[in-house]
């Protein structure tokens, strides 16, 4: 917008010989001088400089100019670390006191506690698998979406652990480079398909998996609410009560195959040893400019130009040199 200025300059210059070619028309310089009265040159060129003047800082008010102390600081930047929480079922085994799930919750949230230098996300599964949330340093929202977890929240029940892994998978960036952490928590049983193939992925992507087991090699019956608020054990196909016992073989081949540490969820010092695999990483430091105590000249230009371009409104149009005028 500040182009206009010359061209605007121009303008007035352009105009200024226009009208001595149009008096030059009219008669000789000595006739002229008698009968017209003489305006001043240099009054025109204050005036139309005031305009001018008052634009250009209309001009520069809006881009808001500013100025402020600027500092720099350092952060550290933590990892993406991703639940892969298990509620299908047999969470509802009370092996583990009161249930698989409560603890499950309340290790969720020890988790969190420990980790919240980092990212955190959440992915759920049964029969099916969800990324309930993409990791995030709000804990707030993780409470929330932990206080929620239980079989209802999903639809199809089983214990697909393969497809959970994929799906966890891709609630990761990949375009960041920093280190990222999965931590399964699950009974281990019945899974379907083979989800070492599905770990073996993870490893090649730089991600490592730490394993919580979840449950006692004893077992216990599977409680399920009717419709008409009854608990019953859950049956199978032939009728027989169901026993669910957690798979630590399986879980344990897990943490090994993805480069992590296996746990039992009623082991403190092996939750320590997750959390503290985890923090004890190298994490990326960010440098950044923060600009605070910032000022504003946004309304004393607009004021400046105002008075200016109201000022030459209102200044005469010409004003007269000649004698007796």
């Amino acid at each position: 917008m500040l182009l206009l200025i010359p061209v605007l300059i121009g303008i007035w210059f352009i105009n200024q010989w226009l009208t001595k070619r149009r008096l030059k028309n009219i008669g000789s310089p000595q006739i002229l001088s008698v009968i017209l009265p003489k305006v001043s040159f240099i009054y025109a060129v204050v005036k139309y400089s005031i305009l001018v003047l008052g634009i250009t800082i209309l001009i520069i008010a809006l881009t808001n100019p500013q100025t402020g102390e600027e500092s720099t600081t350092s952060r550290t930047v933590g990892f993406e670390v991703n639940l892969v929480i298990d509620v299908s079922n047999s969470m509802l085994a009370e092996d583990i006191k009161p249930s698989r799930m409560e603890a499950v919750r309340e290790i969720s949230f020890k988790l969190i506690n420990g980790l919240r230098d980092n990212r955190i996300g959440i992915t759920v599964f049964a029969g099916e698998a969800f990324n309930q949330i993409p990791p995030t340093s709000d804990e707030n929202i993780l409470d929330a979406v932990l206080s929620t977890l239980s079989p209802e929240i999903v639809p199809t029940q089983g214990s697909d652990l393969n497809k959970a892994l994929e799906i966890a998978l891709q609630n990761f960036n990949f375009q960041e480079k920093d280190r990222k952490f999965l931590i399964v928590l699950t009974d281990g049983e019945s899974h379907e398909g083979d989800f070492m193939e599905a770990a073996k992925k993870a490893a090649e992507q730089g991600v490592v998996i730490h394993v919580i087991g979840v449950g006692t090699s004893k077992g216990a019956v599977v409680p399920v609410k009717l419709r008409n608020g009854k608990s019953v054990s859950l049956k199978d196909n032939q009728g027989k009560v169901v026993i669910s016992a957690l798979d630590e073989e399986s879980l344990q081949t897990l943490a090994q195959e993805g480069q992590g540490v296996y746990s039992k969820i009623d082991d403190a010092d092996g939750i320590k040893r997750i959390i503290n695999a985890i923090n004890g990483h190298d994490k990326r430091i960010v440098t950044e400019k923060i600009y605070s105590e910032y000022s504003s000249y946004f309304p004393y230009l607009i004021a400046a130009a105002l008075v200016l371009i109201l000022l030459e409104f209102l200044m005469p149009k010409y004003k007269l040199t000649r004698k007796g005028e």
